[in-house]
C-alpha cells in the first residue's frame, strides 16, 4: 500500500450549506493530521464540520465542531488524527453571508 502525505482537500465555507472539503477516493483509506479553518474576512464566522461516513448524510452525532468561532483576519487549526474510510467525507459549513471569506484546508496521509 502507498502512503502519500499531501493536501487532502480544501473548500470555502459557504453560509448555510454544506460543502466538502475531502472525500475519500475508493479503495483509498486517510489519515488526516491536521485541518486549518482561515478567515481572511473582515467579520468572525462561526462554522461547523462533520464527518459523514460512507456518504451517509450529515447526522448530527458526527459532528466534530459546531459554532466554533474563527475571528477576523484569524486562523484555527485543529491538530487532530482522524482516521477515515473510502468514501468518507469532511464536511465544513458557516453561520453567515461572511463565511464565504473562511478557507478549509486538510492535510495528512492518503493511503493506497
Amino acid at each position: 500500500m502507498a502512503e502519500v502525505r499531501k493536501i487532502l482537500g480544501h473548500a470555502d465555507v459557504a453560509a448555510s450549506t454544506v460543502v466538502t472539503a475531502y472525500d475519500v477516493p475508493a479503495s483509498t483509506e486517510a489519515i488526516v493530521s491536521s485541518i486549518v479553518f482561515c478567515n481572511r474576512g473582515t467579520a468572525a464566522v462561526l462554522c461547523a464540520m462533520v464527518i459523514t461516513a460512507d456518504y451517509t448524510g450529515q447526522p448530527s452525532d458526527s459532528y466534530i465542531y459546531w459554532d466554533l468561532a474563527i475571528p477576523t483576519d484569524d486562523t484555527f487549526v485543529a491538530t487532530i488524527g482522524i482516521t477515515l474510510s473510502a468514501n468518507d467525507q469532511i464536511r465544513v459549513a458557516g453561520s453567515s453571508a461572511a463565511a464565504s471569506s473562511v478557507s478549509v484546508n486538510v492535510f495528512g496521509v492518503q493511503i493506497s
